[in-house]
């Protein structure tokens, strides 16, 4: 086993008082294999609320835990203001673990103990200062023995680990002497340190906890001073939340502390702080700027971009424009708005991130329909453009892949796979040019259940990725399109030069060079060119440098290109 070396710098700043943490009190591990009875006891001040702590175990595996209990109640007072409870806590035989740590409900870690080398009687101070060495797996605990710490005092410091004992769950340690006074503990629960806001939050409510100190005007220990970003502080006499309204973009400080009834600080000092922000978009004009932007950051989409799909799933949605696609994951629901295939929105807003290396946006306001029923085109291209390219010139874009084989997807053995589409399965693929994967990552899609194409096919597909691979998804049955007779089929033998444009003329030539009508779009999806002829070249002096793109109808057939434009 590893120890785990992360959680030692970030237990250099707890603190060492009794008063102001719980802690890990005692360690009962089954050596018979059979899980019987384990659990951790955690101590600290009588009425102290464990709502929001966790103990989290660890298996040593880069950080990895493999066990995370959330505690409840508040600690009775069973000696000299403290007292214990103990957490069922599976998974401690066999030193499963390298250790445990005790998380409060900011995700501060206030105790960390190891599990590796020798045990003997007396290992330190229990003050989880350092990563303790605490022998567990060397211990030969039976069921009904427990790891307990033993001494007197009221810090950390004044007690050790001893050997194995009978257990004394929910039970001040008979080896044990607190003698100490419950001191005021005052913590905020919300929002996390650092913690930062959608632009569309104007008020922050401040949730937070006291313990062992009645808050009253007058007639209790004291009452609570509070103050935002320096200004003058602000009396509460009760523990209610603190809602923090019209408040402006930009990061913000929250302060406060107990003070006694003459409205004179505690001593030693009782506070807490908590920062945090509230975001402001940056204005991005198209798709591809958007996904130019840094992960973490809110952006508002100026340009219309257009839906693609959409899927109840996680209210999944895929917009496109003529610049780039991306992925919507808005499992809050945040966008009501019903929105179908071919809608437009415009200011579309939201927090750039990424899933499996996949580019996404989490919206943080709503979206309304601009335009409907708009045709989405999709770029025809091969496997090998997917697997040659970058995954980013394609991710979250509607493409068409011509005389596609599909084969069923491997079952391991297992006897599932019966030749039909299941939904989260992965597909081998291939077209003249290589070999891809089509995964059912649509779980609304009606090709679910229905029998795999025995011949060639078409497919449109939404291009996702997992780490970095290139993935397709078709989004109904009529993206499965039988070789030659849609009208998203590429024109025989199109080609169009030179491509970047240099000069004004633009050569478009195909197999029957007849009659075509051409479309040219710019990156904000607005057609800046039409015309229909018969010749095999077009001026387009009169566009300006940029990308575009460009769409060419020839006798029902259509074929989609980017242009660039120098």
């Amino acid at each position: 086993m590893k120890k785990i070396y992360l959680f030692v710098t970030l237990l250099m700043v707890t603190s060492l008082s009794f008063g102001q943490s719980i802690f890990i009190n005692e360690i009962h591990y089954d050596n018979t294999g059979t899980d019987e009875g384990e659990a951790i006891e955690v101590a600290g001040p009588a009425g102290t609320d464990l709502s929001g702590y966790t103990l989290v175990g660890y298996n040593g595996n880069n950080g990895e835990n493999y066990n995370t209990v959330s505690l409840t109640g508040s600690i009775p007072d069973q000696d000299d203001g403290y007292g214990t409870l103990s957490f069922p806590f599976v998974g401690l035989q066999n030193g499963s673990p390298d250790g445990v740590a005790l998380v409060d409900g900011s995700g501060t870690v206030l105790q960390f103990l190891s599990y590796e080398g020798s045990f003997t009687a007396v290992d330190g101070p229990a003050s989880g200062m350092t990563s303790e060495d605490i022998g567990v797996a060397e211990m030969g605990v039976d069921v009904g023995n427990s790891l307990q710490l033993g001494g007197t005092g009221t810090e950390y410091t004044n007690f050790y680990w001893q050997e194995a004992m009978t257990n004394t769950f929910d039970a001040v340690n008979t080896n044990q002497d607190f003698g100490g006074v419950p001191q005021p503990i005052l913590t905020i629960v919300s929002p996390n340190e650092g913690w930062i806001f959608s632009p569309e939050v104007t008020d922050v409510e401040i949730v937070f906890s006291v313990q062992n100190f009645v808050v009253a005007n007058g007639s209790g220990d004291g009452h609570i001073e509070w103050a935002l970003d320096g200004n003058s502080p602000v009396s509460k006499y009760d523990t209610t939340p603190i809602m923090l309204t019209g408040l402006a973009a930009g990061s913000h400080t929250f302060y406060m502390e107990l003070v006694d009834n003459s409205n004179n600080p505690l001593s030693p000092p009782v506070n807490a702080t908590r920062n945090f922000s509230i975001a402001t978009y940056t204005d991005v004009a198209n798709l591809a700027a958007l996904r130019n932007g840094t992960e973490g950051e809110y952006y508002r989409v100026t340009g219309e971009v257009f839906v693609t799909y959409a899927q109840s799933y996680r209210n999944q949605k895929w917009f496109q424009d003529a610049t780039a696609g991306i992925k919507i994951d808005d499992n809050p629901g945040v966008i009501t708005t019903a929105l179908v295939e071919g809608d437009g929105v415009v200011n579309l807003k939201g927090r750039l991130s990424s899933y499996n290396q996949v580019l996404q946006l989490q919206p943080s306001a709503d979206v309304s329909v601009n335009s409907s029923g708009n045709n989405i085109t999709p770029e025809v291209i091969t496997l090998a453009d997917l697997s040659s390219k970058s995954l980013a010139d394609y991710e979250s874009e509607l493409v068409k892949i011509q005389a596609v084989n599909i084969s069923d997807y491997d079952d391991g053995g297992s006897g599932t796979a019966d030749g039909t589409f299941q939904t989260g399965k992965n597909y081998p693929i291939t077209d003249a040019s290589g070999s891809l994967t089509l995964r059912t990552e649509f779980h609304d899609a009606d090709y679910i259940g229905t029998a795999l194409p025995a011949d060639a096919r078409d497919y449109v597909c939404i291009v996702g990725g997992y780490n970095g691979t290139a993935q397709v998804t078709p989004r109904s049955l009529s993206d499965i399109i039988t070789v030659g007779v849609d009208e998203y089929d590429n024109i025989a033998g199109f080609n169009m030069y030179p491509n970047p444009l240099t000069e004004a003329t633009l050569y478009i030539s195909t197999q029957n060079n007849l009659e075509k009508t051409i479309q040219i779009f710019n990156v904000l999806g607005k057609k800046v060119f039409q015309t229909t002829t018969g010749k095999n070249y077009i001026d387009l002096a009169n566009l300006h440098s940029g990308l575009y793109i460009i769409r060419v109808n020839e006798a029902g057939h259509v074929a989609t290109r980017k242009l660039v434009i120098k």
